[in-house]
């Protein structure tokens, strides 16, 4: 009886354990993200120059780029579907009516 008190204390104590270090972990990775994010936050001092943006021209001509080559490796499915209507010959292996069993009398 000794062994299994001992026992069961072990165990408990092991899983509390390891659920708080779990706990910590997680919360410290948790702080850690939000450091790292509001540090990639911070403005920027680069400025942006007039003839440096993009106008709606370019972005377009890139669109549609894109897309065309995107058709390109798209694979051309055909939009027919036959279905074939196949008979099978009457078989009492596949009659379900031979699975119904008689009533025991």
């Amino acid at each position: 009886m000794e062994q299994g008190i001992t026992i069961a204390i072990l165990g408990v104590s092991i899983v509390f354990g390891s659920l708080a270090t779990m706990y910590l972990c997680m919360s410290l990775f948790i702080k850690f993200l939000e450091h790292t994010k509001s540090r990639k936050q911070t403005p920027e001092k680069e400025s942006v120059k007039d003839d440096q943006r993009i106008t709606g021209e370019v972005v377009t001509a890139i669109a549609l780029a894109l897309q065309m080559s995107r058709e390109e490796f798209h694979d051309m499915e055909e939009t027919i579907i036959t279905m074939q209507r196949i008979t099978r010959p009457y078989s009492p292996w596949s009659s379900k009516i031979h699975g119904i069993r008689k009533p025991a009398r």
